[in-house]
């Protein structure tokens, strides 16, 4: 496998999802390709290379690469200066808009969000701050281009690295039930958030079929 022929990977890559494959990455990238080849019996990377110009990005033959490449560094609370800006200004503010218009609806995108620690954040902050939260309607939706992260957030199962720094620690006996294989997030929190997959180099937002219409945050 010559090096032009990763360089051309790695511009492949970053034209159709626009993630870069740094140095630290590419090892990563190595293990996917050998892997995919194995896989999907391919000769060598330059058929590899055809085989993905011809395939969206979302399909199976991208899902090894992708996850070499993206980053999935994420927890619970993750920077709380920004979460202390959701909790004290942002969301209190949208709320009062909100219950003076007479229409108790927030719409909520977490644009990159990995394995779901961030929108399931901001799922319980919201019950912090709506004690009449049944009385609202109210849409949680996160997006990523990595369907083995996708997976894990809709599944709602977490390790403790999920639960670290900065991460309060009454969340984890709070919102999650210890079990034989991690934490399992409580079943009112996971059905709030919605997860599907998005690349956001692509043109298809916002628009009704990603769902990505008329948000408030």
């Amino acid at each position: 496998m010559t090096q032009s022929a990763y360089l051309e990977l790695y511009d492949l890559i970053n034209q159709l999802t626009g993630l870069t494959v740094d140095e630290n990455r590419q090892t990563d990238v190595a293990r996917a390709v050998k892997a995919t080849l194995e896989a999907e019996n391919l000769p060598d990377i330059e058929a590899l290379l055809e085989a993905l110009r011809r395939t969206r990005v979302d399909a199976d033959l991208w899902r090894p690469l992708i996850r070499s490449v993206t980053v999935g560094e994420t927890y619970f609370f993750r920077n709380q200066a920004h979460f202390g800006v959701l909790r004290n200004h942002v969301l209190p503010g949208l709320i009062q808009k909100r219950r003076e218009s007479g229409l108790l609806q927030l719409r909520i995108w977490s644009a990159g969000c990995a394995s779901g620690e961030e929108p399931y954040s901001i799922a319980m902050l919201l019950d912090d701050l709506l004690p009449d939260r049944a009385q609202w309607n109210i849409t949680l939706l996160g997006t990523d281009i990595n369907h083995t992260g996708l997976a894990r957030a809709r599944e709602g199962l977490y390790r403790p690295a999920s639960f670290r720094n900065e991460t309060p620690p009454e969340v984890k006996t709070r919102w999650f039930t210890e079990t034989a294989d991690g934490f399992q997030i409580d079943p009112d929190i996971q059905r709030r958030v919605i997860f599907q997959h998005l690349n956001l180099v692509e043109d298809d937002y916002p628009s009704q079929d990603t769902g990505t219409m008329g948000m408030d945050l």
